[in-house]
């Protein structure tokens, strides 16, 4: 398993003041710009959409058109939601 670099604080953005970056481990900012409470749910939930997004590239997860759903369906339940994207 590689390391990853995650974000450890949110940092309210000199030109808007109502927007806010994620402050990654290596003290680089993110491009993007979040409200408050969506870079807060992106702090505390970090790891979770890592590991959602790690899913969906799998192989296991890819489906041919004439394949059955069983591991989308079986993501969609565990994780409560529906999977962003066509499958």
């Amino acid at each position: 398993m590689q390391e990853t670099n995650k974000p450890v604080d949110i940092v309210q953005d000199a030109t808007y003041p109502n927007l806010y970056r994620l402050k990654w481990e290596d003290g680089v900012l993110s491009d993007d710009l979040y409200n408050r409470t969506r870079a807060v749910e992106i702090l505390r939930n970090y790891d979770f959409y890592a590991n959602v997004t790690e899913m969906q590239s799998s192989p296991a997860f890819k489906r041919s058109p004439g394949r059955p759903r069983k591991a989308a369906d079986a993501l969609k339940s565990k994780i409560g939601m529906e999977v962003a994207g066509s499958i």
